[in-house]
């Protein structure tokens, strides 16, 4: 064998041997940015490495590292084709001068394509932005930021996903504009022969973009003049017709959690025939945790209850 031919198998055997993590950071360079309504802006992103993307779905959440107005990325690995298993890009940017730690906002992809090398996120505007919706309306094409989410070369499960239906035959998801993407990506995601309903509460009708109810029950909730109360009363309505259908709980017992100060985040651990998924503004969701488990006795091991974001608080 030549010099040449055993360099090549070598290589070929460091490929297969290595452990790639489940998360990794890509560089990625804004390539269109389009105004789909009032409240949001479609972003469409590209890079080298995103290939790599894995598309597993659902509810899949990234991480951008949004830098200020003309500065330069940090080197956080985006450009390394390959990093060991107990890499952390997140550690890496911990370690920064607090001045070159830019940013970190989590989003849920909107679409994926590996072979167009392409990532679209779609942003939620709103007056006194914080960091993402500012970044989302002044970004230009060639515009770059980091962009952390699952590579599809990792041996490991889905990271960043937290819908996990199990077996269940009938689904309840509630959401408002924050997670519409999430509740978009589940609809077209989800069986025909799951019986899935959507609730999901918008501040216009022309949000809704372009989502397709592909078989499946949405109601859309307009916002009334307090965030929340008309979302709250669907679910209440939908409790009404279907609750004897459901497993109860005679634990009712909910943590206290103070939303200011923590993230609201609990998935549920015992699925079977149902299971409900909620994310959107956390004192919504809060609410909705106590109605659902105080008040209506829904076994919580079969619910997930996720705080998108805090009204009052930069996002």
């Amino acid at each position: 064998m030549s010099e040449e031919g055993g360099d090549t198998m070598v290589n070929l055997v460091a490929e297969k041997t290595r452990v790639y993590p489940p998360f990794r950071p890509y560089r990625a360079q804004v390539i269109a940015n389009e105004q789909l309504s009032a409240s949001f802006r479609r972003l469409t992103f590209t890079g080298d490495l995103l290939d790599r993307f894995s598309t597993d779905g659902f509810d899949q959440r990234v991480k951008l590292v949004l830098p200020a107005p003309g500065e330069a990325l940090p080197e956080l690995g985006q450009d390394d084709d390959w990093a060991p298993e107990s890499f952390s890009w997140h550690h890496r940017w911990r370690e920064l001068d607090h001045c070159d730690r830019f940013p970190i906002r989590t989003y849920t992809v909107a679409e994926a394509d590996p072979v167009a090398r392409t990532v679209t996120i779609d942003f939620v505007i709103h007056e006194g932005g914080g960091p993402g919706s500012s970044f989302a309306e002044r970004a230009q094409p060639g515009d770059e930021i980091i962009l952390a989410g699952p590579d599809s070369y990792s041996e490991h499960g889905p990271m960043g996903v937290d819908y996990q239906p199990g077996s269940a035959r009938r689904i309840l998801l509630v959401a408002d504009e924050t997670a519409l993407p999430a509740v978009r990506s589940i609809l077209r995601q989800s069986p025909r022969d799951v019986q899935v309903s959507a609730l999901i509460e918008l501040p216009t009708v022309a949000d809704a973009l372009d989502l397709q109810a592909c078989g499946h029950r949405v109601e859309l909730v307009l916002r009334g003049q307090e965030r929340g109360c008309e979302l709250i009363r669907a679910v209440d309505r939908w409790c009404d017709q279907n609750l004897s259908e459901l497993r109860r709980s005679d634990d009712t017992h909910l943590a206290p959690i103070d939303i200011n100060r923590e993230v609201l985040w609990e998935t549920a651990s015992e699925v079977e025939s149902f299971y409900a998924w909620l994310a959107g503004e956390a004192g919504v969701i809060k609410e909705l945790r106590r109605r659902l488990v105080k008040e209506r006795q829904v076994d919580r091991r079969q619910v997930s209850f996720m705080g998108y974001w805090r009204e009052g608080h930069v996002i």
